[in-house]
């Protein structure tokens, strides 16, 4: 009677894993290996892509060219500035407005109001009265 053949880890050199990890579940791998690390998350794929978007943008401007300020910024700025040059004045919204040269339509007048608002909370300005402002001294 013939008997059937040995398996291969029979033959297999001492030491030799042949691929698997000593549980031997996961062929393939050997001990100590290391996988590939994870993919990266959303969070981390967002960033990477800003970064190179980044880059990106910094080899196609010119060199020397200062990009502008957000308007916002200079609005704020342009607020603050009148409100240091008449520090004892308190100010309605369209009287602001009227001062700095700024449209006076509604929508415009509401972002101006809710400006005004945060540099209250800031406590740049306080409000003397209802729909006034005027610089915190």
């Amino acid at each position: 009677m013939l008997s059937q053949p040995a398996p291969a880890a029979a033959f297999a050199p001492p030491g030799d894993d042949q691929g698997r990890d000593p549980v031997g579940k996961r062929p393939g791998r050997r001990v100590g290996q290391r996988s590939a690390p994870p993919p990266p998350s959303g969070t981390e794929a967002r960033l990477t892509d800003l970064a190179t978007t980044r880059k990106i943008i910094a080899e196609v401007t010119p060199a020397g060219t200062e990009s502008e300020p957000p308007e916002t910024n200079t609005t704020y700025q342009a607020i603050v500035n009148a409100f240091n040059q008449n520090p004892d004045q308190a100010f309605r919204v369209r009287e602001l407005h009227e001062l700095l040269g700024m449209p006076t339509d509604e929508a415009s007048v509401n972002i101006t109001r809710s400006r005004l608002g945060r540099l209250t909370r800031q406590g740049f300005l306080t409000q003397p009265g209802r729909g006034r402002y005027k610089k915190r001294t």
